[in-house]
């Protein structure tokens, strides 16, 4: 690890500890300069801070003052970038290998007639990727103004504002401000291979800004105003009203305010804030799931402007799909996943107001809304399906949020509407077909799927087994089992019923006529779920895996093409493409048969590419693995995460219990968030969240060997079966560890 190095050239003052390069000009007073490098070795990606033309000279974060428009005249505004004042000075604090201290006085708003005057400190630490500026500003004499800001300007394409009320995002806006005294959990702005994010404090108010990359009105693409005084005249919406039409403020000699950034950068596209300092998680991995969620899951929220509602897609400014929300179908269950597995309590918070949302209009016999229009619940898909998802799949994310947080009181509360939810699907069941009869398709709304179909009987034997978990966790046995032979009844009516030669057919009509097109999500869903034997698996995945356009990226829709006659309206638009859904149920399928190779090569990597390389995909993929369909959207990168966590690490939560069973034998390291693993076949540690006692079955062990386990403060021992699996009981909430004996 490099140390802490200050240099001072000229009119130019550096900190740098291979992490983060920051620099301040002494000439025009700012912070002009901000380079990051994740790994440390000191070679820094391109300066974040703005790069356009500025009658102020302002670049990167400086003191701002903006007067109130009189009379018609030009309103006045100020910054510390304009030039030095006489009384600059520069003291160093501390200068070791530990760290550095500076601290600047004499920061002016205004060198030839000085209102305002600061002191900032910056401090930067070895081994940091964050400094900490701290600022006092003093008024030098009466005055009135609409302003007094603190304000951070970068050429980064999209900005993020975590505030208590939900998350504000935007990119390309034509009015560029948006202003709320809302307390802000964090800000952040990436794109284009770096970011920045900061915790402010000390504001009053604060003002988001964003601007298109062709707007040459402004020299800055993302920033933020951290406002010291005054209050910006539009509050809560995206305006283009200026400084100097917000009410007069009046200022007394000597009256002091303070703040201080606590401010990080990075050379890829994600905040560095959530990655532990300390982590040993492989940097593809860590960077797959910091990309995935931070640049595309938290920018499709739309909870500032409507509590509880996600967007299939970023703002950029519209969003797709708009003024739609909260996609169940399966959208909105993939990103309230997303937002769990960052481990991160403000986003698992974001996931929780979206299961509420929708859960809280169920119509009285159990439907689910499949998305709402603004705040309006609407029970038809845009293509006047009536779906099975969007109840599968909230029960889904109900369930999934009850198991990562451990929240049982919330669980117990929800109980009644996942019981109505699932009577909807249930009360379709046929007791001598053995299937449920679907009114519609289950993720995919254009296709028409009706009857009995493989598609919702596939996902429902999935669901009943996770939903008798949860009844069973709360004491509800004889319910319980109730669910499970249901479940069971389902697979054999598929088996019964369905099955054709090599795959699961299309669906069994009423009328006891059949229909097929090779649904390849539907078999390999019932190759996830188990419902395929060994011999059936292997089959259905041979004719999957024969289809010219399967793995373009992630998973194709279907061996037959879905013509007009087979699509609600005509639309064929999702018939030839890729779905990152269909993928993530391959994903499982190649789990349950130990397909490595397939999982791997032709499902995660070429998705991690191109994350990597666009940071921000596409609703689909076409037979040639282009993306096409709606740009900025939510899906693939979250199916990565999914994916990454539930099959290649194995992390599976559940109530009551921990199952850890990665795809294959290796050493890995895990630290997402608040859930830290390491692993090796010899040695385990986990440190999750939860209390009481759970039930844990550690996979990949060595077969017939002693362990030691540790678990707050009591040592116990455990063999593991022939097959490597160790089962043993510890309270959660802490660190378990085991070793061989």
């Amino acid at each position: 690890m490099q140390g802490v190095s200050l240099k001072q050239s000229g009119q130019r003052l550096t900190l740098a500890n291979g992490y983060l390069q920051i620099s301040f000009d002494l000439e025009h007073p700012q912070i002009d300069v901000l380079q990051a490098d994740f790994t440390g070795a000191g070679q820094y990606g391109r300066n974040v801070v703005a790069q356009g033309m500025d009658g102020l000279a302002r670049k990167g974060i400086v003191l701002e003052r903006y007067d109130v428009e009189r009379d018609g005249q030009a309103v006045a505004s100020y910054a510390s970038s304009q030039a030095a004042h006489s009384s600059l000075a520069v003291t160093i604090v501390q200068n070791t290998a530990d760290k550095v201290v500076v601290r600047i006085n004499g920061i002016v708003d205004y060198a030839p007639n000085p209102l305002l005057t600061s002191s900032w400190t910056i401090a930067l630490a070895a081994g940091e990727h964050f400094c900490q500026l701290d600022m006092s500003v003093e008024a030098l004499r009466p005055g009135s103004l609409a302003s007094i800001c603190i304000s951070s300007y970068f050429s980064l394409p999209s900005v993020y504002g975590l505030f208590e009320r939900g998350v504000m995002q935007r990119m390309n806006s034509a009015t560029p401000c948006f202003a709320t005294s809302n307390p802000l959990h964090r800000f952040y702005a990436l794109g284009g291979g770096a970011c920045v994010d900061i915790e402010a404090e000390g504001q009053q108010e604060s003002v988001l800004l964003n601007a298109a990359r062709s707007d040459t009105s402004t020299f800055y693409n993302a920033g933020l105003q951290s406002v010291l005084s005054g209050s910006y005249p539009v509050q809560e919406r995206w305006s283009q009203e200026q400084w100097g039409q917000a009410q007069a403020v009046q200022v007394e000699t000597s009256q002091r305010w303070t703040a201080s950034l606590h401010l990080g950068a990075n050379n890829y596209d994600f905040p560095i804030a959530y990655i532990p300092s300390d982590s040993q998680m492989l940097f593809a991995d860590t960077r797959t799931f910091a990309t995935a969620i931070y640049a595309t899951t938290v920018g499709s929220l739309a909870s500032f402007e409507l509590p509880g509602k996600v967007s299939p897609t970023l703002a950029t400014p519209d969003r797709g799909y708009s003024p739609l929300y909260n996609f169940f179908d399966p959208d909105a269950w993939e990103t309230v996943c997303a937002l769990l597995y960052s481990g991160d309590s403000y986003l698992q918070n974001e996931a929780r107001k979206i299961i509420e949302a929708s859960g809280v209009v169920i119509s009285a016999d159990g439907q689910i809304p499949h998305h709402f229009h603004e705040n309006e619940p609407v029970f038809e898909a845009i293509s006047g399906a009536v779906q099975t998802g969007p109840n599968l799949f909230w029960i889904s994310a109900v369930l999934q949020y009850a198991r990562i947080t451990g929240d049982e009181g919330w669980l117990r509360e929800q109980m009644p509407r996942i019981e109505l939810a699932l009577k909807f699907l249930t009360d379709r069941y046929n007791a001598s077909m053995r299937l449920i009869n679907a009114p519609g398709p289950l993720w995919i709304d254009v296709f028409i799927r009706d009857g009995y179909t493989a598609d919702t009987n596939a996902f429902a034997v999935g669901l009943l087994r996770e939903v008798a978990d949860a009844e069973q966790f709360l004491g509800q046995n004889e319910l319980a089992q109730q669910r499970r032979t249901l479940a069971d009844e389902i697979s054999a009516g598929m088996n019964e019923r369905l099955w054709m030669g090599d795959h699961y057919i299309t669906q069994m009509n009423v009328d006891g006529s059949r229909r097929d097109l090779v649904d390849y999500d539907a078999n390999l869903l019932a190759v996830a779920f188990g419902i395929a034997s060994s011999t059936r698996a292997a089959a259905i995945l041979a004719r999957v895996d024969s289809g010219p356009c399967t793995h373009a990226r992630a998973t194709y829709v279907s061996e037959r093409f879905y013509g007009a006659e087979n699509c609600y309206n005509g639309n064929v638009g999702d018939s030839s493409c890729t779905m990152g859904r269909i993928g993530w149920a391959d994903g499982h399928a190649r789990a349950v048969v130990g397909d490595i190779d397939t999982l791997e090569q032709r499902i995660i990597e070429p998705l991690r590419a191109d994350l990597f390389a666009a940071t921000w995909l596409r609703e689909r993929y076409d037979c040639q693995g282009v993306g096409i369909r709606t740009p900025y959207y939510h899906e693939y990168p979250e199916v990565l995460v999914m994916l990454l966590r539930e099959v290649v690490f194995g992390i599976k939560l559940g109530l009551g219990t921990v199952v850890l069973q990665p795809i294959a034998p290796t050493n890995y390291h895990y630290r997402v968030g608040n859930v830290q693993i390491d692993f090796s076949p010899r040695a385990v540690s986990l440190t999750l969240v939860g209390s009481g006692q759970r039930q844990f079955s550690i996979h990949r062990l060595l077969p017939n060997t002693s362990y030691r386990v540790v678990a707050a403060g009591l040592t116990s021992q455990v063999k593991t079966d022939a097959k490597g699996m160790a089962q043993f009981a510890a309270p959660a909430g802490g660190r378990v560890s085991l070793s061989i004996l």
